[in-house]
């Protein structure tokens, strides 16, 4: 399984995209822990209204804010897969994302990182 983390202050904007992308990835087994870092905007009210596929499992944390590395750091401890992709808040990805990580992973089990290219 994969977790993926989304850490978030303040990313009302671009969250919706972000989730999106998410929720559409080919890669089937994931869930997604999202931290809500003490945003003052409507963040924490994205997610919560978001409709998942039904096989998505998902966790909200809802702190107060702490600041990048503390919220990534709480984050990790509640992820149960074997795998962790972050992805910002106002990250878009391909639909084939988490699917090109993980079989980068498999491939080769000197890889402990797999990264890959922005485009802005």
């Amino acid at each position: 399984m994969v977790s993926v983390l989304v850490p978030c202050y303040n990313g009302a904007e671009y969250l919706y995209d972000c989730l999106v992308v998410i929720n559409s990835q080919t890669y089937q087994n994931f869930e997604v822990i999202f931290i809500n870092d003490g945003s003052t905007d409507n963040s924490l009210n994205i997610f919560q209204n978001f409709t998942w596929r039904s096989d998505i499992g998902t966790t909200i944390i809802d702190q107060e804010n702490k600041g990048f590395l503390e919220s990534l750091l709480g984050g990790m401890k509640r992820c149960n897969g074997d795998v962790v992709a972050r992805c910002d808040a106002d990250d878009v990805w391909h639909d084939f994302h988490l699917q090109r990580g993980v079989n980068a992973l498999k491939e080769d089990e000197n890889l402990v990182l797999v990264g890959s290219r922005a485009r802005l």
